[in-house]
């Protein structure tokens, strides 16, 4: 059978991933003020501590004049900077650990200002400078991960997140899923294959553990690290991980492309030379039935849906199934009424051995298509229901066109005749059986024996006629 379903290689596009994992705060502000939870403390509590030095006097109270241009509505965000440029300025005249909360202010204000690329310069400079503590370190390594994602730089989001990981008791969620989303990214992005295959195969572990880590914490289950993570394992070429992901998903989050790719991964499985008849039997059924599931519920939306279920259908042995569905989406114009829809609709009812059902579906595909195949098509099942005035007149429709290749217009021709002896039109028969005889060959045996009953049949009647007359 014919592959049914095209799944795309892309299946997901990189702006979907970043919506997912850009968080909405960047980091404390550098006044000094920060709260810090029981958590927090307690994450600190083995780092080797110093005391905390004073910040001079005057950047105190630069910081407080600061404060109250924050508080302004809206914010003066011009007067922090000025204050703080004035500071900048001053070099390392400024101890170190005056100098980390000015970059780390710096960065705030630019980050709210939307001026990443100053902010990114800020966070770096405080990172550079010696005496960071490792509370500021660690925020200004978590904001410079997230911003270097939004700029696409993934290398780096990789660098100064893992980084942060390493300081920490555990990992967080979203600290993982940001690790996971930027080797994906750089897979996605490239197209090396030998690229794409080692970061998928690098991401997938970070998705697998916040996936876990989740779990662990009685978060709700996350629709988009699911889907993420059934993409890696298609590009990995990992079916029935794909297949387990698919399941999980529709269950949860049921939707038509869910079920759609289930049905694919069930007919990829079912290629594969490894497996038993018994088993392939089995994923071409489960195939079907993640199609027919979505066809339930609704979600067969295109012209395309609608008759890949009919093919579904009929290659299962359920030609009944199949007519019903199209002639239904014909009806409600969910398909078009068109020659081969109609087609594929007396096809199905042949399938199902209704031949007058098939003659109605068949007609209208003759009559719009007005070809050679479909008129001879239409014929032979008039004259399979013994209607031979009708396969006379669309033998005769086909032979008109004039397209036919000679095998195939002998065919027609002696089916015609046949039909007209049916219909005691004997000198048309025969002449019909003369030009299947002219145009091949190899039909002048059967053609002859043809002619020979036609003259028999035409003697026949027309002794019978006369003994009717005369009674």
């Amino acid at each position: 059978m014919k592959k049914i379903l095209n799944i795309t290689k892309n299946l997901v596009s990189a702006g979907v991933f970043l919506s997912f994992f850009v968080t909405t705060s960047l980091v404390m502000m550098a006044s000094g003020a920060e709260a810090q939870t029981k958590k927090e403390d307690r994450k600190y509590a083995n780092v080797k501590t110093k005391r905390v030095k004073p910040l001079p006097a005057k950047l105190n109270k630069d910081f407080g004049k600061m404060a109250k241009c924050m508080e302004q509505e809206p914010a003066d965000t011009n007067c922090v900077l000025e204050y703080l440029n004035k500071w900048k300025a001053k070099g390392d005249s400024v101890p170190a650990h005056a100098r980390v909360k000015i970059h780390n202010y710096f960065g705030y204000i630019y980050s709210t200002l939307g001026d990443y690329p100053k902010a990114i310069i800020a966070y770096e400079d405080l990172l550079a400078t010696p005496e960071v503590d490792r509370p500021s370190e660690d925020a200004a390594l978590m904001t410079l991960s997230q911003l270097y994602l939004q700029k696409g730089l993934f290398t780096k989001t990789i660098k100064y997140m893992k980084r942060w990981i390493s300081h920490q008791d555990e990992p967080t969620i979203t600290s993982m899923m940001i690790v996971a989303k930027a080797y994906f990214s750089i897979a996605n992005d490239s197209e090396d294959n030998r690229v794409r295959t080692k970061n998928f195969k690098l991401a997938l572990p970070y998705f697998m553990d916040s996936i876990a880590l989740a779990k662990a914490k009685g978060k709700p289950a996350v629709e988009a690290r699911h889907s993420l993570l059934r993409v890696i394992y298609y590009e990995l070429k990992d079916y029935n991980k794909v297949k387990s992901t698919l399941k999980y998903l529709v269950t949860n989050w049921p939707k038509k492309a869910y079920f759609m790719e289930l049905a694919n991964a069930n007919y990829v499985l079912s290629g594969k030379n490894n497996i038993s008849k018994s088993q392939v039997s089995l994923l071409e059924k489960q195939q079907m039935l993640y199609f027919e599931m979505a066809y339930i519920q609704g979600m067969l939306k295109t012209q395309g849906d609608y008759t890949t279920m009919a093919q579904l259908y009929q290659y299962h042995g359920t030609p009944s199934s199949a007519s019903k569905l199209l002639k239904k989406a014909i009806q409600d114009k969910k398909i078009d009424s068109v020659q081969k829809n109609y087609e594929s609709l007396a096809q199905s009812y042949i399938a199902g051995g209704d031949y007058k059902k098939a003659l109605r579906s068949l007609k209208k595909a003759a009559d719009l298509a007005k070809t050679s195949k479909l008129y001879a098509r239409y014929a032979y099942i008039c004259y399979q229901v013994y209607d031979y005035k009708c396969s006379a007149d669309y033998f005769k429709r086909a032979l008109d066109k004039k397209d036919l290749s000679k095998k195939r217009l002998s065919s027609i021709y002696m089916s015609k005749g046949i039909s007209e002896v049916n219909l005691r039109r004997y000198k048309t028969a025969k002449l019909s059986f003369k030009s299947a005889m002219d145009v091949n060959k190899k039909s002048r045996k059967i053609a002859k024996s043809w002619l020979k009953r036609a003259d028999y049949e035409a003697l026949r009647y027309e002794e019978v006629k006369k003994y009717l007359h005369k009674k």
